[in-house]
């Protein structure tokens, strides 16, 4: 049986999912539902394969109070033009009368559901989550702050690196499109380990130089991985993968 890591960023791949989705309104897949996500990492995975670990990268949201604090105290932005366009863009209700639309409102949603997801993430078998930081990296000209993700790389980079060395695993099996993962690739490869970048197919290819850095690639469309999920009430266990399936 071959050891087999998986490294998520969760990022570029709820991207991916949330583009098909909204493409295919037919699709019962939910992205936040723990059990839907453990079938869609194990439909990558080959009978002989043995999972080790999933490893999954994100980063909690900035309160709505972190975001107004940084956009009045920066000294970028404090008694500019600019903090007076974040202030109207951010308390703004999109659709009046109904407060709930407003930017701040809507990302403090975003911020409970993150924070939800991340705590069943953590109560779930088998997964290992890693934190970076949300940071405020500008405001755009209409007064939207610029909402970015810290540290998620260097996070992933540091765990390939070390299953790679101590050679904790077989096989590392990376969900990413980001390009800044090519160096780790090549570290895992010249430790001896099988690399695999998965994708979801109605996201399109992978760049090809991710390909290149990878001994296989993985591609499954999940208007697939949705029926077999139905079919199977989504029990992992069920899944008969065979390498043709990748094709």
């Amino acid at each position: 049986m071959d050891k087999v890591a998986i490294f998520v960023d969760w990022q570029n791949l709820y991207g991916c999912l949330s583009v098909t989705l909204k493409k295919d309104r037919s699709l019962v897949f939910d992205c936040n539902n723990m059990q839907h996500l453990i079938y869609l990492f194990h439909s990558f995975l080959l009978p002989r394969e043995r999972l080790f670990r999933i490893f999954l990268y994100t980063a909690l949201p900035m309160t709505s109070g972190e975001v107004e604090s940084f956009c009045g105290s920066s000294r970028r932005y404090s008694g500019t033009a600019e903090l007076g366009l974040f202030q109207k863009y951010w308390f703004t209700p999109e659709m009046p009368g109904n407060t709930n639309s407003s930017p701040k409102a809507r990302h403090e949603y975003t911020y409970e559901m993150a924070r939800e997801f991340q705590e069943n993430l953590m109560k779930s078998d088998f997964f290992a989550l890693r934190l970076g930081q949300q940071r405020c990296q500008n405001l755009e000209a209409n007064g939207r702050p610029n909402l970015v993700q810290k540290q998620v790389d260097m996070l992933i980079g540091l765990d390939i690196s070390h299953v790679s060395f101590y050679r904790q695993v077989d096989t590392i099996l990376v969900f990413s499109k980001d390009t800044d993962m090519v160096p780790v690739l090549n570290v895992a490869r010249t430790a001896g380990l099988h690399t695999i970048v998965a994708t979801i197919r109605e996201s399109g290819f992978p760049d090809i130089k991710l390909q290149q850095y990878s001994d296989f690639r993985r591609i499954l469309p999940l208007g697939g991985i949705d029926q077999e999920g139905q079919r199977d009430s989504w029990d992992h266990e069920k899944i008969k993968r065979v390498a043709a399936d990748f094709k």
